[in-house]
């Protein structure tokens, strides 16, 4: 693994892992982290290859153990020591983001699948989509921005475009939206603004 040392016989390496581990501190936690996070992700792609017959690249596979460890982090590190806000006297308590788990849902071979999103940030406002097939494959992507600074409108707005470009694609398209509020007016359970 090499964290921090010299590259060594695994043996040696698992025994410098585990020595470093037995101490009570944030530098303990994250060795742990990081090999438990490894260890997952690495069986759990093992598996992929065994039973589904697909496999992920390494790169996909490092990026989702830095996931893994920084959602960890967010949960169990509750004060940054020895941080810039520590060394300037500033007293921070760090807030914990509830993870909200999601999935994109693949369409049938005859769909296309259109994800939008509006936002309205002071940088300025915006929309976007995306359409995938069935594999996942990107088919089209858009963006744009509207003059409103209501995020319901640049939402409702980045379906309206997506609509309207994706018929040059196919007729079969289902749409995705991370805003329940789009989503009760688009299906008439709300009035729009």
């Amino acid at each position: 693994m090499g964290m921090g040392n010299t590259v060594l016989e695994s043996t040696a390496e698992w025994y410098a892992i585990m020595r470093r581990c037995r101490t009570n501190s944030l530098d303990a936690d994250m060795v742990k982290a990081v090999v438990c996070a490894t260890v997952y992700d690495l069986w759990k792609e093992r598996n992929r290859r065994m039973f589904k017959h697909q496999q992920t690249s390494a790169t996909f596979i490092a990026n989702r153990v830095l996931t893994t460890m920084s959602l960890f982090f967010q949960k169990v590190i509750k004060e940054a020591p020895d941080s810039m806000f520590d060394r300037l006297g500033i007293q921070t308590t760090l807030k914990n983001g509830a993870p909200i788990p999601c999935s994109w849902q693949k369409p049938p071979p005859s769909h296309l699948s259109l994800n939008s999103d509006g936002s309205v940030s002071n940088e300025g406002c915006g929309y976007g989509g995306i359409f995938r097939d069935h594999l996942g494959s990107v088919k089209l992507a858009y963006a744009g921005s509207y003059k409103s600074t209501s995020v319901i409108t640049q939402e409702l707005k980045a379906i309206e475009v997506g609509l309207k470009v994706g018929t040059s694609l196919t007729s079969n398209v289902l749409v995705g939206t991370d805003s329940l509020r789009a989503a009760n007016i688009l299906n008439d359970r709300e009035n729009p603004p």
